[in-house]
């Protein structure tokens, strides 16, 4: 076992939830992680200096990363997308901070075709990021204001016992975000949480 304080995650427990920008700050193992209110010194060796925020998709569950191969969305956000992508047979939402990450890649002998799709492909992977960066800013508002406090800083511990995350809540995130009901064959197959 490592004794790596980067690998436990009770770090983010600590970190707080600035209400006015809904983005997280505190200490982490990596330096001091900044809101969005505040500037952010480049922490060395990381690719992104943000070690953690809430979920782009339920505003309930964390993700990120220091690097650029971290996800967006918490893990149960992310089993839920994978479930409905499968069913599917497509990428539903571009949950991976990185292109390659949703499918996105340009090969080293790509013809002039392979490139224009491939901008067209960039260009669509940017929107679904603005997108969910939107969501997840609205989801979190529409969770804060719901919260009895005066204060402008709530802890991530504090915020979670309150907003619990859950493949139910990913789920419900999920299927407002994309106006539709997730098929029912994905709850028959036990891949999704029985209706409520």
């Amino acid at each position: 076992m490592s004794n790596d304080p980067a690998l436990s995650t009770s770090w983010q427990d600590a970190l707080e939830l600035h209400l006015p920008c809904l983005s997280l700050h505190g200490e982490t193992p990596y330096g001091r992680q900044s809101c969005r209110c505040e500037p952010q010194e480049k922490w060395p060796g990381c690719h992104v200096s943000r070690a953690t925020d809430l979920c782009a998709l339920c505003a309930r569950g964390l993700a990120g990363g220091v690097v650029r191969w971290s996800w967006l969305a918490c893990e149960d956000c992310r089993t839920v997308e994978r479930a409905l992508s499968g069913w599917l047979g497509i990428p539903v939402l571009p949950l991976g901070r990185h292109s390659v990450m949703n499918g996105v890649i340009l090969a080293g002998d790509a013809t002039e075709v392979d490139k224009e799709e491939f901008a067209a492909a960039l260009t669509g992977l940017a929107r679904g990021w603005a997108r969910l960066k939107n969501w997840g800013h609205a989801e979190a508002m529409g969770l804060a204001c719901r919260l009895a406090t005066d204060d402008e800083q709530v802890r991530v511990d504090a915020w979670q016992r309150r907003f619990a995350p859950s493949a139910r809540a990913s789920v419900d995130a999920i299927e407002r975000l994309l106006e539709t009901p997730l098929p029912e064959g994905l709850r028959v197959k036990g891949l999704l949480p029985p209706s409520a």
